[in-house]
């Protein structure tokens, strides 16, 4: 079936973040709720919306640690960054979430600076 291919085709994003908390999106789901780690909204105006960071993106790492799953690890490695901190993102591609911004491939080197709320 190639519409449930699509749903399950993603691709990994890259993100370093400098500044300082609050960093500007807001974070569902873990293991706690049988979901998995998702960012549901990003703060309008923000420098994440600009770059297009999405509501319904996922979050795999933080600061290099492979997320277990959990809401409360995935806030806390978030809260312990005091100045930068990177992520690793999967979008998943669907028809009406495709990528055709590369501001956000891996290998360009950008930098977001934008608030974290919990």
């Amino acid at each position: 079936n190639s519409q449930k291919q699509k749903l399950h085709s993603y691709q990994h994003f890259f993100v370093l973040l400098q500044g300082r908390a609050p960093w500007g999106f807001t974070l569902r789901g873990g293991t706690e709720h049988r979901e998995p780690l998702v960012i549901t909204k990003v703060e309008e105006g923000s420098v994440a919306a600009a770059v297009r960071l999405r509501a319904g993106d996922e979050m795999v790492s933080v600061n290099t640690v492979p997320l277990s799953g959990s809401r409360q690890e995935a806030i806390r490695l978030v809260k312990n960054s005091h100045k930068t901190l990177t992520m690793v993102v999967r979008r998943y591609h669907n028809s009406k979430n495709t990528i055709t911004d590369t501001s956000l491939h891996p290998k360009s080197g950008s930098f977001w600076d934008f608030f974290f709320l919990v």
